[in-house]
């Protein structure tokens, strides 16, 4: 397997613990404490996704990711800047995927013999850290633990400018970012 299949299994194997934190958090808010009427439900998967947060940056600038040579400091901004995109995307995701399964259980009422069924609530919120732990991979893989998003941002201007024949651009661009 290629350096980047193992990171990435590295990356689900310790993400799992702080996917489990987020879950086992916002459980507690949605079902245990009655927070999932309406915006509630949001709310409690958004603290969730914030406790899980803490425990994924620790365990994964430990463990998964080398060092960048960048200020821890760059890279925890960076990693809010990644983590804030995907707490929306976890939140809007979450009440989309509730919907939708809320639709299809109240058509489809059959339940396992005995078995545990879980809830919308956690059928949904489960679903939606599925899906945004690629995104996050990948962000924090190429932004958080890497050279940082105005790296890239850098790099892309320059090469659109030199597409562009026009190096004003980037000249106004990183003199804004020296700031």
């Amino acid at each position: 397997m290629t350096s980047d299949i193992m990171q990435f299994l590295l990356y689900l194997t310790v993400s799992s613990v702080a996917a489990s934190v987020n879950l086992l958090v916002g459980f507690t808010f949605y079902s245990l404490l009655g927070l999932s009427a309406g915006l509630l439900y949001s709310l409690s998967v958004a603290i969730g996704y914030l406790a899980g947060g803490g425990v994924n940056w620790s365990l994964n600038r430990l463990i998964t990711f080398p060092q960048s040579g960048r200020p821890v400091v760059s890279e925890l901004r960076t990693f809010v800047i990644i983590a804030s995109i995907g707490l929306l995307l976890t939140t809007v995701l979450a009440a989309v995927f509730r919907a939708a399964v809320a639709v299809y259980a109240s058509e489809n009422t059959a339940r396992f013999d005995g078995g545990y069924v879980p809830s919308i609530d956690v059928m949904a919120h489960a679903a939606a850290i599925a899906v945004v732990a690629v995104y996050s991979f990948l962000g924090h893989r190429w932004c958080t633990f890497d050279r940082g998003i105005r790296s890239y941002l850098s790099h892309l201007i320059r090469r659109t400018d030199q597409r562009n024949s026009s190096s004003t651009l980037t000249q106004r661009v990183d003199k804004a970012i020296r700031k």
